[in-house]
């Protein structure tokens, strides 16, 4: 594994763990109970907060994929096989991106 991606692993591992605390302090400690579509619905209207979801979101995918190449990388593939898989999880990883931060946004109804 090269530095980068090894140290892209511990901070992206560092922001799920304060993410996912701060995510359920909110969801379930702050009083609003029970949580239905209207108290998400404005969360996600406040820039904060849908900032940091699509971080979180972000961290997630590139923590998940990561360590999922590394554990094919353990196998030893051939080169070519090596660079497809890390490009087809680059792909995956960019598309399931790209389709949260548009579900997060027609959450907030910044788009349709």
């Amino acid at each position: 594994m090269s530095f980068i991606r090894w140290l892209l692993q511990r901070i992206t591992g560092l922001l799920l763990v304060l993410g996912l605390g701060t995510h359920t302090i909110v969801i379930h400690f702050s009083g609003h109970s029970p949580i239905d579509v209207n108290v998400v619905h404005d969360r996600l209207k406040d820039t904060f907060w849908l900032v940091f979801y699509i971080v979180f979101l972000a961290a997630t995918l590139f923590h998940g994929l990561n360590g999922f190449y590394e554990v094919i990388d353990d196998y030893k593939p051939s080169q070519r096989l090596r660079a497809l898989l890390g490009l087809a999880l680059w792909g995956i990883g960019l598309l399931a991106l790209v389709w949260g931060i548009y579900v997060l946004m027609a959450w907030s109804n910044l788009v349709i």
